[in-house]
């Protein structure tokens, strides 16, 4: 029994915080952000698509929250038609209207910048330095998906250029370093291909 009652002292806080991260909430919340996609797992990359289009909520959406883990949150909703699990990012919903809820900032912006809304149409210009939610990654593309708080300290999610974005943890030398050495080998290649392509011109005047 001492052996017992010692085991639950030494992991009852590990023990009851993994419970209550796996609670069940079930209660309502509203969509902060402009913008929410909605996912069939807890994972960014997997969008739930109907007719070939990402389904998203709006802000001001009404849904209920089943459950919440880790940066997801399991939730109902009656505007999408969708059988299987739904998911969304778990700081775009608020259970008081009055909730300033922050995103999770992973970049910045390298100099004044362009923000865009959903269709792409100029919104408002960020200063340099401003700390962004990098949505969806970063990756190759003339636009990336942010989520930024304006000057009301409103999350908003919009659009800027990649080329204006510094994601955290990306040294700049780095990025440099790979450019050239991508560059080095299209030389390197070009060359092969135009040697190769002379050495068969040679080969048919021989013939």
């Amino acid at each position: 029994m001492f052996i017992l009652i010692s085991f639950i002292a030494m992991s009852g806080n590990s023990l009851f915080t993994s419970l209550a991260d796996n609670q069940t909430t079930d209660s309502s919340a509203i969509i902060i952000a402009s913008k929410c996609y909605v996912y069939y797992e807890k994972d960014f990359s997997k969008k739930i698509e109907i007719d070939g289009k990402a389904v998203y909520l709006n802000h001001g959406d009404n849904v209920t929250i089943l459950e919440e883990e880790g940066d997801f949150a399991l939730i109902d909703c009656d505007n999408i038609e969708f059988e299987g699990n739904k998911y969304v990012y778990k700081y775009y919903l608020s259970q008081n209207k009055a909730q300033n809820i922050y995103p999770v900032f992973n970049g910045k912006l390298r100099r004044n910048a362009m923000l865009y809304d959903n269709d792409l149409k100029e919104k408002v210009i960020l200063k340099k330095n401003t700390r962004v939610f990098i949505y969806e990654g970063f990756k190759k593309g003339e636009y990336t998906a942010i989520q930024v708080l304006l000057d009301d300290n409103a999350p908003y999610f919009g659009y800027i250029k990649t080329e204006n974005i510094k994601p955290d943890g990306i040294n700049g030398l780095l990025i440099a370093g790979i450019s050239i050495i991508v560059a080095a080998v299209t030389i390197i290649l070009s060359l092969v291909f135009i040697k190769k392509k002379n050495n068969k011109k040679k080969q048919k005047q021989y013939v």
